[in-house]
């Protein structure tokens, strides 16, 4: 029972991400014209649902422009 629970509040995080930004978030973002490496530092779906799952706090201590990896002094 938790874990549909937990699968439920995922869902609606989801909707609630796609319904203020008109569309789903990205599982990673790349600039156009560079190459794919290890990780590219890109943020996956779960950074950008952050607010959406209650934790908006840590949502704000990070920077989504910047590789998630070079950000670890954030405590994220």
């Amino acid at each position: 029972m938790q874990c549909a629970n937990q699968l439920k509040q995922l869902g609606l995080a989801l909707h609630n991400y796609a319904t203020a930004n008109t569309t789903l978030p990205p599982s990673f973002c790349i600039r156009v014209g560079s190459t794919l490496g290890t990780n590219n530092g890109s943020w996956s779906i779960h950074g950008r649902i952050l607010p959406y799952i209650e934790q908006a706090n840590a949502y704000q201590r990070i920077r989504l422009d910047v590789p998630w990896d070079a950000q670890v002094a954030t405590g994220v």
